[in-house]
């Protein structure tokens, strides 16, 4: 491992040790993960007696603001903050500790004016969707271009179905030992990783890289944060109500990314209502992989919707 990385580039400890979850990862992307690590440090600041935490990156007249996926962090992008800071000032706060969705808006506008940050295109995939969603509705006259992948609207009520797994849910974790609320954690989030589409081997090395940074993410959270995640997607389910006629006044553009074996398919046509005449691109059984799956496809897509 430690001499792969070497011949990446970068120069590694030979004192340091490989966490487990990393043992078996393809020595390329390990130390491309390392690498970036090295380069690219988290700022923090205090802010209403929270820690903000954010990685700024790059270059550009224009800032990409990122939001991770779940249990994440700043670095959790760091594949599309290493392809995109030259073209942009790229932005990726962590969205952990912070409180409601209103403080959490609050937070980020900080991070934006401290970072002098000017013609804002936000973009959100999974959790960090829910996260764009209710940021730019807050937000939206400071924003050009909003891009969402693999989104789902908010509920606006819940069905006793959905208010009963919630309710189990929340009493799960506050009662089980924080090691097992993990274990619970890192199974849910590993079906994510399954799809019925067929893979090359460097796609296959790119999925078992993202589940090894799936495992890490859950060794670094406590469970007080997957209650978090929880109560916030909750706040923007029964709290949220997006419109088209919200942003009559707006002159910007919106880009939803799908694919069909995803679980966020089913709301798709909610989730299109909701804004003012949307782009669409639809992916099929990549599930909640697409960006993986067809890389080049939605790379094609992404760029050439926020350049234009």
């Amino acid at each position: 491992m430690n001499n792969d990385a070497l011949k990446e580039g970068f120069p590694m400890s030979t004192k340091t040790k490989t966490p487990g979850y990393y043992k078996d990862a393809p020595p390329h992307l390990y130390a491309k993960l390392l690498k970036f690590r090295k380069e690219h440090h988290i700022k923090q600041f205090k802010f209403n007696g929270k820690m903000i935490e954010y990685i700024a990156a790059g270059k550009g007249k224009k800032t990409l603001l990122m939001f991770h996926g779940a249990l994440g962090s700043a670095e959790t992008p760091y594949n599309e903050i290493l392809r995109l800071k030259d073209r942009y000032r790229v932005i990726t706060p962590t969205i952990r500790d912070i409180g409601s969705l209103d403080e959490i808006s609050t937070a980020v506008n900080e991070i934006l004016r401290r970072e002098k940050a000017e013609h804002i295109l936000v973009r959100g995939g999974s959790f960090g969707a829910f996260i764009a969603q209710s940021f730019f509705k807050r937000n939206y006259k400071i924003i050009d271009k909003l891009v969402l992948v693999n989104a789902i609207p908010p509920k606006g009520r819940y069905s006793k179905k959905d208010r009963r797994q919630v309710r189990l849910f929340t009493l799960l974790l506050k009662v089980v030992p924080e090691k097992l609320a993990k274990k619970i954690m890192l199974k849910e989030l590993s079906k994510l990783g399954k799809q019925n589409h067929p893979l090359s081997k460097e796609q296959q090395d790119e999925i078992d890289f993202l589940m090894m940074q799936v495992q890490e993410r859950i060794a670094k959270v406590r469970k007080r944060h997957i209650l978090e995640s929880l109560m916030l997607v909750v706040d923007f389910d029964l709290n949220e109500n997006i419109k088209p006629d919200d942003f009559l006044d707006w002159k910007g553009k919106i880009l939803l990314i799908t694919d069909t074996d995803d679980p966020s398919y089913k709301h798709f046509d909610k989730l299109k209502a909701q804004f003012p005449e949307p782009e669409v691109k639809i992916f099929e059984k990549a599930g909640h992989l697409l960006q993986i799956v067809y890389k080049s496809e939605f790379e094609k897509k992404h760029d050439e919707f926020l350049s234009c």
